[in-house]
């Protein structure tokens, strides 16, 4: 026969269990999430300290990029409506002229020298139209003995015809020979040309013209 069950405790578990419940219900025990809160209040403190002053910083830089880009506007806005400098238009032309061909170039003369003197030119009357070049001579006298340059031109002309200015051929004396000149044709045509020698001091000598067919 199985006891009811108020029958199975006995009076000291009674007085067991209502000590327990008192013990329960007196404690004062610590709780433990209570001092983890309070741990981490300082460092909570310290990193809300930290977002204030990087916020504090970036405000300041961007009033600084504010300051630098309205200083900027205003430069550039200056120079907009700032007149232009005066214009030399001598100078501005001086700057932009072109200067002047090889065959111009002047050299500085050498005091106390003399310039060639072109006696006569020797070149052919007449020559075939078929390219190959044909010779002549221009001769000359210096008493510096110094000519190194020939500059050929074309006076008159019945086909285009340029001009040209190099270092001679020269042959017999410096100071007095001859200078060789050539010109080649393909097409029949007459021609007016023009020879001044130059000499290493810068002199120029008197000019001559020859003519010749070309056919």
């Amino acid at each position: 026969m199985i006891a009811p069950a108020h029958r199975l405790i006995s009076p000291i578990g009674t007085v067991s269990m209502s000590i327990a419940v008192l013990i329960l219900a007196q404690c004062q025990c610590p709780d433990p999430f209570a001092d983890m809160l309070i741990d981490r209040e300082p460092i909570l403190q310290t990193e809300q300290a930290a977002v204030l002053t990087e916020m504090a910083a970036y405000d300041l830089t961007k009033e600084a990029l504010q300051d630098e880009v309205e200083r900027t506007n205003a430069t550039l806005t200056a120079i907009a409506v700032a007149p232009a400098p005066p214009t030399d238009t001598a100078s501005a032309a001086a700057q932009n002229e072109l200067p002047p061909a090889s065959a111009s170039q002047e050299i500085p003369l050498i005091p106390g020298s003399s310039a060639p003197v072109i006696t006569r030119v020797d070149f052919l009357k007449a020559m075939p139209a078929d390219g190959n070049t044909y010779y002549g001579w221009v001769s000359f006298t210096d008493a510096d003995g110094d000519v190194n340059r020939i500059k050929i031109e074309s006076v008159r002309s019945t086909s285009p015809t340029t001009g040209s200015e190099y270092e001679p051929h020269l042959q017999g004396s410096p100071t007095a020979g001859r200078a060789r000149i050539g010109f080649y044709c393909t097409v029949k045509s007459q021609h007016t040309m023009r020879a001044t020698l130059f000499d290493a001091a810068g002199n120029s000598s008197n000019s001559m013209e020859y003519s010749f067919e070309c056919y």
